[in-house]
């Protein structure tokens, strides 16, 4: 094989090479811009809504503090605020190091809701295929689960933001 031949080959194979590898990443994979936050994919845009707002880190894991009224045993968490014109949604991620201590996170959350005053009409739902719980409160519709090792709570502004809860749980 002549030297012309094989320089041609060489290149031919790492156009191929770097083809696949675009193809295969997560941004060219989709129209929605990401952000990549501690190993998690966090969309810009979920359903018309923007990502207005992230808090994480020390700040996050604070608020969430914070909101149960007592330090948490979380690992870390993230705060997603997205907004469309007329519309909110806030999305609560507790991390746990192992899904045990998530699960029992969310059964303590579960356990409070039935005689909570700030949060009402405490029922399961289901969102795509997913038992989830709602609660509705501070006028907002209010879904939690858990999956793995995390916690989400999404909130919603009261009576919208449906195709936003379908595609928040599938992407968290």
């Amino acid at each position: 094989m002549s030297k012309n031949i094989q320089v041609v080959a060489v290149i031919v194979v790492l156009v191929g090479i770097l083809i696949v590898g675009l193809a295969l990443s997560p941004a060219s994979s989709t129209n929605d811009d990401l952000i990549e936050s501690g190993g998690y994919i966090i969309k810009e845009n979920i359903a018309g809504f923007q990502l207005t707002e992230k808090i994480t880190g020390e700040e996050a894991l604070a608020q969430i503090n914070h909101l149960h009224g007592q330090s948490i045993d979380i690992d870390a968490g993230y705060i997603l605020h997205y907004e469309t014109d007329n519309e909110m949604a806030i999305i609560w991620i507790s991390k746990s190091t192992v899904q045990e201590d998530a699960e029992r996170l969310f059964h303590e959350m579960n356990d409070i809701m039935g005689g909570s005053q700030m949060y009402s009409n405490h029922t399961e739902v289901d969102v795509n295929g997913e038992k989830i719980q709602y609660v509705f409160g501070m006028n907002m519709d209010n879904y939690y689960y858990f999956v793995e090792d995390r916690v989400i709570w999404i909130a919603l502004t009261a009576g919208g933001g449906e195709q936003f809860l379908e595609e928040a749980i599938d992407t968290f």
